[in-house]
């Protein structure tokens, strides 16, 4: 259970990282990095997160966390085709490597047991 945690909670920290990585793509020209938009939405990533991760700890609330999961899943598999259609250079670099590493992440969830 405890290493369940650990990966709800790099989950966590991986969202946040696809929040700026997804605020930094330029549209028009300019990004959404820094706007109150990204931030917002930066909030409500931690909040849900840490909302999960307590429902599974505390409450034993296991299929809320594996519904978490799944969304991620679909969310890492959609930042690896941005990443790889729609940037280039670095962040094309990072985003297919936080996407990839997300993904992993979920995977190893559904392997371990509760």
């Amino acid at each position: 259970m405890k290493r369940k945690m650990y990966l709800l909670a790099l989950n966590v920290i991986l969202s946040v990282l696809s929040v700026f990585m997804v605020a930094l793509y330029p549209i028009n020209g300019k990004t959404t990095f820094g706007k109150s938009g990204m931030w917002v939405v930066t909030a409500i990533v931690i909040i849900v997160g840490l909302l999960i991760i307590t429902a599974a700890s505390k409450y034993k609330q296991y299929q809320l966390a594996n519904v978490y999961q799944g969304l991620l899943l679909i969310i890492f598999l959609g930042q690896v085709a941005m990443g790889g259609m729609l940037t280039t250079g670095f962040l094309m670099f990072v985003t297919m490597f936080l996407g990839v590493v997300g993904l992993v992440s979920v995977f190893c969830f559904y392997l371990t047991k509760w």
